[in-house]
């Protein structure tokens, strides 16, 4: 399977993030939001303890942004230098710029850049001495949903590759160890849940698509995963990880049990647990 060509406009759009960065404007490694998307109230902080010595605190400001997140050890007389602090700016409404900080000095900065319609069309990311680092540039329709995101860096060129429908994510291309990974979202339309294929294509030819291995992805009503299942080229399970989830009154989850096995290798499950405490700007929501 073939990567598209860069159209013009995206080569303008690469063009005008590594001009702004190299003219002095704020651009950070993408921040992973993965824990603080899908929540449902006025959530004012997030502190969440993965259970492996790692607390993560997100804060979030009245119009429901993050604005911090903090990386820290669970005890805090140790090494002081685990800390990691990432802030955000916004300026009407909109994220303008990402800060990454080390206690050593490195940083990572990221610039983002919006259309006409308030929507983010690139970000790009440098390093302490202004060095490009990456860059995301994302394509809308007529109707303002996202259509195409694209992830290079300078090194590297094109990494990424991603198309939606609707807003929602279809497909995925992203060169790895294994081949060009596929994703494939799917919507139940009896439950209205979605389901996730994921296939490992080491020849990159649509042709072999499942010539090396696969995986599948469930979610529950909240738009939480639920069951990951990988699969060798035969069809057997190669790995299998499940999670239950416990939920407060807003419809947040507060505990996540997980349970990860392979079922090839055999053994005993590895079981883990994660919990978050959220505190909401009602205090009646608590």
């Amino acid at each position: 399977m073939l990567l598209p060509r860069l159209t013009a406009i995206q080569v303008k759009l690469i063009c005008a993030v590594v001009l702004a960065m190299h003219c002095g404007q704020a651009a950070a490694h993408p921040f992973d939001e993965s824990e603080v998307v899908n929540l449902s109230g006025k959530v004012k902080r997030i502190v969440t303890d993965p259970g492996n010595g790692l607390v993560v605190t997100y804060n979030f400001d009245q119009d429901l942004r993050l604005t911090e997140a903090r990386f820290q050890l669970a005890k805090q007389n140790q090494d002081p230098s685990w800390l990691r602090i990432m802030k955000f700016d916004y300026q009407g409404g909109l994220k303008l710029s990402a800060l990454l900080s080390h206690p050593d000095g490195f940083a990572l900065r990221t610039a983002y850049a919006y259309n006409d319609n308030r929507q983010c069309t690139a970000e790009g990311t440098t390093y302490n001495d202004g060095t490009f680092y990456e860059a995301i540039l994302r394509q809308y329709d007529e109707t303002n949903n996202k259509t195409d995101e694209l992830e290079f860096t300078l090194q590297r060129g094109l990494i990424g590759m991603r198309r939606y429908e609707g807003g929602t994510l279809l497909s995925e291309w992203q060169p790895g160890f294994s081949g060009l990974q596929i994703r494939k979202r799917e919507r139940n339309e009896d439950t209205g849940r979605w389901s996730e294929v994921l296939y490992y294509d080491s020849m990159g030819s649509d042709e072999s698509i499942d010539a090396h291995r696969w995986s599948i992805k469930l979610y529950d009503a909240q738009r939480n995963v639920t069951t990951l299942l990988s699969f060798s080229r035969k069809g057997t399970i190669i790995f299998l990880l499940q999670h239950h989830y416990e939920y407060d009154n807003m419809g947040n989850w507060v505990v996540k049990e997980s349970q990860q096995s392979f079922p090839q290798v055999g053994g005993k499950p590895i079981r883990f647990r994660s919990t978050r405490e959220i505190t909401y700007f009602d205090k009646s929501a608590d």
